[in-house]
């Protein structure tokens, strides 16, 4: 997965991230009168927008390895034969269910796959 792809998968986080920034700066410039009022925004929004960025890039750095060793099972030869038990761990709640729902849609598959050479 390339650092854009991931960054397209978190455009609901930078637009929740971009309302949240309007309304403190806005919270920021009504509350006092003073000219100091806009470069408070601008340190402010700039201290945000750093740990924001940290953030992302920690998040794409935590993921990349997961999403690489997926990519390299997907581009495996079609006769080479391998198993769920090949998956990488999963790192998220949402990664652990899929991995659960492919664990049970393979036993399945194997299950009758068995079923119907016995018959």
């Amino acid at each position: 997965m390339t650092f854009l792809r991931y960054v397209k998968d978190k455009k609901y986080f930078f637009l929740v991230y971009a309302l949240m920034m309007a309304f403190v700066s806005l919270i920021m410039l009504t509350g006092t009168g003073t000219n100091a009022a806009h470069s408070n925004v601008l340190y402010v929004n700039a201290g945000c927008l750093v740990l924001a960025a940290g953030y992302i890039v920690t998040g794409y750095i935590y993921r990349k390895t997961y999403y690489e060793e997926l990519r390299t099972l997907s581009e495996r030869h079609a006769q080479e034969e391998w198993y769920i038990t090949a998956l990488p761990e999963p790192q998220t709640n949402e990664q652990a269910l899929y991995l659960k729902l492919l664990t049970q849609v393979y036993t399945e598959q194997a299950q009758g796959i068995a079923q119907l050479q016995e018959e």
